[in-house]
């Protein structure tokens, strides 16, 4: 396909039928043709369509050491790099031996899912140049943490404060600046339980390469009758520890449930800064120090079930009771008392 004729379809000019298929296998074994699926679903999942040459000094080998979780996975490090670690600012090598350690205070975002946190990323990774994304899949891998961190402007992960300042005071003694970004309680949990929708219908493919947690969660969302709030309710209780509180779980920990108001209100002391997605340009002002810095749009996947089965009321019901850490931690937040 060339870009003229691309372009009059819609698709980016560079977009590869070919390479489209070998990246989303799950579309290739489902028979769908490469330009069909990228324009009504592809790219509003963030699929990726295209690769970038590879730097003259990439180590394949030296990659996958830098990167555990994709030497794990079995990944072509190459390819990876090419679609997906370049944009992620990964790290292909290690620094210069002669170069001096940054030390600078260390930016640290505790990514909640589905809170338009990856866009954050995208900003750091501009402003700040190189960092970490993902740290938690590192934790078992001290000595590359301290590696990778020995060269960054930032750190983000998927782990709760505690346990990620914890990871990271453990690998540098650099002074640390504590951020995080909040959503509506009941916005985030729908955006949680349609990305799994999102991940069932990628099939085996992206099944295989889920945590456990993941993937019984991602087969019951697929398995749910979500205009059911019963069925829903079952779904969300039965896998509380990736829905409920989840928000609050990662600013305050395992006992986020049980904290009063005035006990959040400290915990929130900790932090920098807390952003919510209205006032999510301030935060990554205030990040990074650039005023002017523009935000991108996240990526968002069309809903596949209707959210109204969220307000109704034995659903909202079960949430006041469920999840009410969450509520009252953003309520704190938008209400400047953190």
């Amino acid at each position: 396909m060339n870009a003229f004729s691309a372009a009059l379809n819609g698709l980016p000019a560079d977009f590869d039928p070919e390479l489209y298929l070998r990246l989303n296998p799950d579309v290739a074994a489902a028979g769908i043709a490469a330009a069909a699926h990228y324009l009504a679903h592809g790219r509003a999942e963030g699929r990726v369509w295209r690769s970038d040459p590879l730097p003259a000094d990439f180590d394949p080998g030296l990659y996958l050491d830098l990167n555990p979780e994709l030497a794990r996975a079995g990944v072509d490090p190459a390819l990876h790099y090419r679609t997906f670690g370049r944009r992620e600012g990964r790290f292909y090598r290690d620094a210069d031996p002669a170069a001096a350690p940054r030390r600078e205070a260390l930016v640290v975002f505790v990514h909640i899912g589905k809170t338009a946190g990856s866009s954050l990323n995208e900003v750091l990774y501009r402003a700040l140049g190189p960092g970490v994304r993902h740290v938690e899949t590192l934790v078992d891998h001290p000595s590359v943490a301290a590696r990778q961190l020995a060269q960054s402007g930032w750190v983000s992960g998927h782990l709760w404060t505690g346990a990620l300042c914890g990871l990271v005071r453990g690998v540098t003694d650099r002074p640390l600046r504590l951020f995080t970004l909040l959503r509506d309680p009941v916005e985030q949990i729908c955006s949680a339980y349609n990305w799994l929708l999102v991940l069932a219908a990628r099939g085996p493919a992206a099944e295989a390469v889920m945590p456990e947690d993941i993937r019984a969660a991602t087969r019951a969302v697929a398995a749910t009758d979500h205009g059911d709030p019963a069925a829903v309710i079952r779904t969300l209780a039965r896998h509380g520890g990736l829905f409920l509180n989840h928000q609050a779980r990662a600013v305050f920990g395992p006992g986020a449930g049980t904290m009063t108001d005035e006990e959040m209100r400290a915990g929130l002391a900790r932090f920098e800064g807390v952003g919510l997605p209205d006032r999510i340009g301030d935060l990554a002002a205030q990040m990074t120090g650039c005023p002017d810095i523009t935000v991108p749009r996240e990526n968002a996947s069309p809903y596949r079930f209707d959210k109204a089965v969220f307000r109704s009321p034995a659903v909202a019901g079960f949430l006041a009771r469920a999840h009410a850490a969450d509520a009252r931690l953003v309520a704190l937040v938008r209400a400047g008392k953190g």
